[in-house]
């Protein structure tokens, strides 16, 4: 590879909220090198299972002497295994991290793209989705503290439901769904994989250079809605 000075890694940088994230650095001039199991032809690609053994060093050797200005995580598992869930989700992210400490720059910055599962229950996903969420909301606060010396903030982010490429077809198609998530959410629409991108952006940015630590819902105010303006919403 062609040596620069920094890089931004995106893991699951090919799909979904992931490439959005990608194309939003690189628009900004940034290096970026993406991370997935997908096989593309490119230099700023490594096609890595995140699960295997020696993924973190072959990332690291992959990189060579440059220097990691930002980790963006948007990896997920897929598949149904918990104790393979917590692995890949938890396991692996510090294994990564612990392995690029030494390259990250002064300052840096790492992001952690999450999910409301941290703290709500959503019944088609299973417990090792959730237990996984919640431990890398714990993780982020941890690698906040113990980093910081370093000058690397480390923050997360949990979308609610947003618009991405793979599921903009979806719901052109099902409109009373958008609907109904518009009129429960302050903000009354949904959100984009533009717009958590985005906010990655700033966190990684000079705008964010004192934040850490942090977790944002990017959700138009979901969150803060009670049971009962809910209920309230659609009374007959």
């Amino acid at each position: 590879m062609s040596k620069s000075k920094n890089i931004t890694i995106v893991t699951g940088g090919t799909r979904g909220i992931g490439s959005v994230i990608t194309d939003v650095f690189k628009k900004e001039g940034k290096r970026v090198l993406t991370v997935s199991r997908t096989k593309i032809e490119s230099k700023e690609h490594i096609s890595v299972d995140l699960s295997e053994k020696d993924s973190a060093a072959n990332i690291k050797d992959y990189i060579g002497c440059d220097g990691v200005e930002n980790l963006v995580l948007c990896h997920r598992y897929r598949g149904q295994s918990r104790s393979d869930e917590m692995s890949l989700m938890v396991d692996k992210t510090i294994d990564l991290i612990e392995e690029l400490k030494d390259q990250f720059l002064k300052p840096s910055s790492i992001v952690v793209v999450g999910s409301r599962a941290a703290s709500q229950v959503f019944s088609d996903q299973p417990i090792g989705y959730h237990c996984s969420r919640g431990a890398l909301k714990s993780l982020v606060r941890y690698l906040a503290v113990n980093l910081g010396p370093r000058q690397i903030r480390c923050n997360s982010v949990e979308p609610g439901t947003v618009y991405k490429p793979e599921n903009q077809d979806y719901y052109l198609k099902n409109n009373s769904i958008v609907k109904m998530i518009s009129d429960i959410t302050p903000l009354r629409r949904m959100g984009s994989a533009q717009e958590v991108a985005d906010t990655v952006m700033y966190l990684c940015g000079t705008s964010a250079s004192f934040l850490t630590g942090h977790n944002l819902c990017i959700d138009g105010g979901l969150h803060l809605v009670s049971q009962d303006s809910i209920a309230r919403s659609y009374k007959c």
